[in-house]
């Protein structure tokens, strides 16, 4: 069976350029991607990712609320959540630490870098 990921990412353009990363990847996952966490909301509403990869930084509803609300739904209980974020500072990585994030990235991300971290998550 197919693994499912979540990509949450505001920027359009990486948002696009991420996507079309993890596609040419040829790998057996079915992905899912919005611009916004009131948009991941609606997602996982029939949604049910392994991992969701969350932009820290997004207007509205940012990443670290968005981990909230996802651990805080029974439904999506078995998903592993990580951060994508331009902030590497201790105190982001502790409080995205504490909102259920078990991995943080820091952008840039080398393509294969994010494959193997997904990967790695999945196992």
């Amino acid at each position: 069976m197919a693994a499912k990921i979540l990509l949450v990412e505001d920027d359009k353009n990486l948002n696009m350029m991420l996507k079309l990363i993890l596609k040419n990847k040829k790998l057996d996952w079915e992905l899912e991607t919005a611009h916004s966490g009131d948009e991941a909301l609606q997602i996982l509403q029939n949604f049910r990712p392994d991992v969701a990869v969350l932009d820290i930084m997004m207007p509205g509803m940012d990443g670290i609320e968005l981990a909230k609300r996802i651990k805080k739904d029974s439904k999506l209980a078995r998903c592993k959540l990580a951060a994508l974020s331009a902030l590497g500072d201790a105190e982001t990585k502790k409080r995205a630490a504490a909102a259920g994030i078990t991995d943080y990235w820091t952008k840039p991300i080398v393509p294969d870098a994010l494959v193997a971290n997904i990967q790695k998550l999945l196992a």
